[in-house]
């Protein structure tokens, strides 16, 4: 199967990952509050200062409740036909969620190579989801965002055996959709091989900063060698 989500509804999706085997949960979603002065956005678990607004389930039971039974996907979306579309990895698909500069590299890399493409969603707030074949492993972090300094490092996570991620066309709460970048397609990368490619990425950043810094340092360094020769 192939397609390209663009325009599917939150059932739609959902039933079409189910197909595919994925089991799939409905998550909270952004609705309009229009009880105060000013109508604002707000997750629809109606929770004051939700923690996780628009990512987090709608049944009781969690992301346990995941399933691939259309008849209870209908269910679900027929009473809450906005909500989020979570899919559990580790099954069908493992992913790997990576912040937005890293996975740009990574996409552009991938898109020079004859393999390792496979799908690829980018999420309401700019993170990129890289679908790759199951690995048979829990998730992990491949990098953790901290280097040491003010500006946040990379962020690259694998979700495997009872992960999840928001798919297409969930919503943030500020409305922004997840959309596909590259279509959702049964045939998987290689999760070894892409996470090379999304490890040179995070590389190719660090050597990119420090090749600026060296840039910013030149003239600095020009005058003190000419103070030391005069």
């Amino acid at each position: 199967m192939v397609w390209q989500g663009a325009a599917f509804s939150p059932l739609q999706a959902a039933l079409a990952l189910a197909t595919c085997g994925i089991p799939v949960c409905p998550y909270h979603y952004p609705r309009m509050d229009g009880s105060g002065w000013v109508a604002s956005m707000v997750c629809s678990c109606d929770r004051p200062q939700c923690l996780q607004p628009c990512a987090h389930p709608l049944p009781p039971d969690g992301l346990a409740a995941a399933t691939t039974d259309c008849d209870r996907i209908r269910f679900w979306w027929q009473d809450h036909p906005d909500a989020n579309v979570a899919l559990v990895t580790g099954i069908v698909c493992d992913v790997i969620d990576t912040d937005p500069d890293t996975g740009r590299r990574a996409f552009k890399a991938l898109t020079r190579r004859s393999s390792g493409l496979g799908p690829v969603a980018r999420t309401g707030t700019g993170r990129w989801l890289f679908f790759t074949a199951p690995s048979g492993r829990p998730g992990a972090v491949l990098a953790d965002g901290d280097d040491a300094t003010t500006r946040p490092g990379p962020l690259v996570r694998w979700r495997g055996l009872d992960g999840s991620v928001l798919a297409p066309p969930s919503r943030t709460l500020l409305g922004n959709s997840a959309r596909w970048t590259h279509p959702f397609a049964t045939e998987l990368p290689d999760p070894y091989e892409l996470a090379q490619v999304l490890t040179d990425a995070v590389t190719a950043t660090d050597d990119q900063e420090t090749g600026r810094l060296a840039r910013l340092m030149a003239p600095v360094r020009r005058v003190r060698s000419r103070a030391a020769l005069g």
